[in-house]
């Protein structure tokens, strides 16, 4: 029900009443007072905020109405009725202006979300495991997201559109929808060092579909031949699997590309690792009468080295093993002008331990329980 016609009934309650009576009771103005209130009350469960100005308007009306009673019945109580009735609509109102207050906080905190999720496709970056959700031109392409980067859904390059370069993060378990022109083609590169090994489609026929290596990057080149054509694409690799599916359309990925988010940080880790352990198949070393083998190797620990020796030509020492353990001790030395231990790094080649300088004394330490000394003897 609208307030206009609560108000009408409202006014017509009150001038139907002031006719009645005109030769009523006072059992008469109750059941106008009653029916005033029930009307308040159907008011009251609307609770809303566009409301508020007709409700003032018509508190005004009802005021002169109870005054107009009032000056008819003399000594009833009209004032204290008419106080009853403003002090449910000062309630009303109150209750009006709260809801209002939540609804303008509402409002507040959603343009906050949204805010922030413009921000962060503005500016996209690695998530938690290290993949990368692509780039600030294609922020918006996927589509259908799972809850998290191993659950499948479509990555959609829809908002490509102006860029030159689609970017998707690869995931074995996801659909990457392309858009390709008639008349243009599209071309996908892969990841460097991997081979295609197969490509297939639901309707090659309206497709043409080619393929090179460029410097170890794999390209694959689409482009459809008829105005509505949609079909999937299968590009298997040696080293992954893509799901394609291929639009003809009046605008076109000119080229796509794939992040392998979590892959590219574990062979950087791995790198990183080769980096601090060199591994060659041989052992360069300089002139036989600048090597210096009188060191002595004292302990009991299952990897004890077999063998030290320093070559003064390069300023090297090297610790020789009969075989590598899984788990590589720590090594310090005492240089010549100190009295304290020191710890140094080492490179590993072969089954040596290689320290850039040449030491008098050194100690090698896996546990308090292993653990080597190695000591140049005296002339």
């Amino acid at each position: 029900m609208k307030t206009p016609i609560i108000a009408a009934a409202l006014c017509g309650a009150l001038m139907s009443g002031s006719v009645a009576m005109a030769g009523g009771t006072n059992n008469d103005l109750d059941m106008v007072i009653q029916t005033q209130k029930q009307l308040l009350e159907q008011l009251n469960e609307k609770k809303s905020q566009q409301y508020q100005q007709d409700l003032n308007t018509h508190m005004d009306a009802v005021e002169k109405q109870l005054d107009e009673l009032k000056k008819q019945y003399g000594n009833y109580d009209a004032q204290g009725a008419i106080t009853s009735l403003a002090a449910q609509m000062n309630t009303l109102q109150d209750q009006l202006n709260q809801q209002g207050e939540a609804q303008n906080k509402i409002l507040l905190e959603v343009k906050s979300l949204k805010d922030q999720e413009t921000q962060a496709m503005q500016n996209p970056a690695a998530s938690e495991t290290g993949e990368y959700y692509g780039t600030a031109a294609t922020k918006n392409y996927l589509v259908n997201p799972g809850p998290s980067p191993n659950v499948g859904y479509t990555q959609d390059a829809i908002n490509a559109q102006g860029d030159s370069t689609m970017v998707f993060s690869y995931s074995p378990s996801q659909l990457y929808k392309i858009y390709c022109k008639v008349g243009f083609l599209t071309d996908l590169q892969f990841k460097k060092g991997e081979k295609i090994t197969y490509v297939g489609g639901g309707d090659t026929a309206k497709w043409i579909i080619d393929q090179t290596d460029v410097d170890g990057v794999p390209h694959l080149y689409l482009k459809p031949i008829n105005m509505q054509s949609t079909t999937n694409i299968v590009v298997n690799t040696t080293k992954h699997s893509y799901q394609i599916l291929a639009n003809s359309s009046d605008w076109y990925n000119p080229m796509v590309k794939w992040s392998y988010g979590i892959e590219e940080k574990m062979a950087n880790q791995l790198q990183q690792k080769k980096d601090d352990q060199i591994y060659t198949d041989k052992l360069s070393i300089s002139r036989a009468e600048d090597l210096n083998f009188k060191y002595e190797i004292k302990g009991n620990a299952k990897w004890k080295p077999i063998m030290a020796f320093a070559d003064t030509a390069v300023q090297k020492t090297y610790i020789q093993f009969d075989r590598m353990s899984k788990s590589l001790p720590i090594l310090f030395i005492k240089e010549a002008d100190k009295k304290e231990l020191s710890l140094v790094n080492y490179k590993v080649k072969d089954k040596y331990f290689i320290i850039d300088k040449v030491f008098d004394e050194a100690q090698l330490r896996l546990s308090d329980n292993e653990v080597v000394t190695i000591t140049a003897k005296s002339e």
